[in-house]
């Protein structure tokens, strides 16, 4: 188990398909492993669902922060 703890936060970018279009660290907790970790779990949930019809045809830019602690 690690003993890192801090909080990254990834902004990406999904196109209306739901493909991952770019991804990069908003802020960084200062631990590449943990910046590296938040990054890779974004990259694993591609692709996202395509997005409604009703819903802009522009890519849709979403800022999430990752929690990381220590238990």
């Amino acid at each position: 188990r690690s003993k890192i703890a801090g909080t990254v936060v990834v902004r990406f970018t999904v196109g209306p398909q739901g493909e991952l279009i770019s991804r990069e660290i908003a802020t960084s907790s200062g631990s590449k492993i943990l910046d590296d970790a938040a990054v890779a779990s974004i990259e694993r949930s591609a692709p996202f669902p395509a997005m409604p019809d009703d819903a802009s045809d522009g890519p849709l830019v979403v800022s999430v922060p990752f929690k990381f602690s220590v238990r």
